[in-house]
């Protein structure tokens, strides 16, 4: 037994130096594989309080629901336009997007009845950015996204992206009056600051400012 296994052995030892003698030939083609996905979990900002955001899930009408297609989240597009253009029809037309009849360039997949888009770029069309952190996407609707900019650190992550994608632009822009006056010989300055406030009403703010004496001109 053990001298056949060492037999057995041999021989197929040479036959592997026996095919990779001689002359190089080319490498096989490696087998294709399946593109896989991975779930994802889709949220929309609401709205804004005193400790931050508050979020909500979209609800997917269709399976397989949110996922994550070669770096590319995916949802339903009817999921989407219920939240940032409600009734707005679409459709697919040769592997790519058509909305309220428009064709665009937006690559779309098909799930039985239901149409999957990529999310960011579809959301991008109504002015809004979409937050990707993990597998969490977070749809930031163009109104919410007004609202944050005149308190936003510039240095975040969510106004930095929003900005870079040009979607703070045609944003209602914070007003601001200047009056002033001479009130006993010193300037009184008085700035009026109206801004959009996190709960879609306006807010105005004062603040007076009162220079030093005015000093006469010798």
């Amino acid at each position: 037994m053990r001298t056949n296994g060492t037999t057995a052995g041999v021989a197929l030892v040479l036959g592997l130096a026996a095919g990779c003698g001689g002359r190089s030939e080319k490498a096989p083609a490696p087998v294709p594989t399946a593109t896989t996905t991975a779930p994802a979990v889709l949220h929309y900002l609401a709205s804004f309080d005193d400790e931050g955001v508050i979020q909500r899930e979209i609800p997917s009408p269709s399976a397989p629901g949110p996922y994550f297609l070669d770096g590319v989240l995916y949802a339903d597009a009817v999921a989407l336009t219920g939240l940032l253009a409600p009734d707005t029809p679409v459709s697919l037309v040769d592997g790519t997007l058509v909305v309220n009849g428009e064709r665009t360039e937006l690559p779309a997949r098909r799930h039985g009845a239901a149409i999957y888009v990529p999310v960011r770029d579809f959301a991008r069309r109504f002015g809004a950015y979409t937050f990707i952190r993990g597998n969490l996407g977070t749809v930031w609707p163009r109104a919410r996204l007004c609202e944050y900019r005149p308190r936003a650190d510039p240095r975040a992550p969510v106004f930095q992206g929003a900005e870079a994608e040009g979607l703070f632009e045609g944003c209602p822009a914070t007003r601001l009056h200047l009056r002033s006056q001479d009130v006993g010989g010193r300037v009184s300055v008085e700035l009026d600051i109206v801004a959009p406030d996190w709960r879609h009403t306006e807010r105005s703010g004062k603040m007076s400012i009162l220079t030093s004496p005015l000093i006469p001109k010798r």
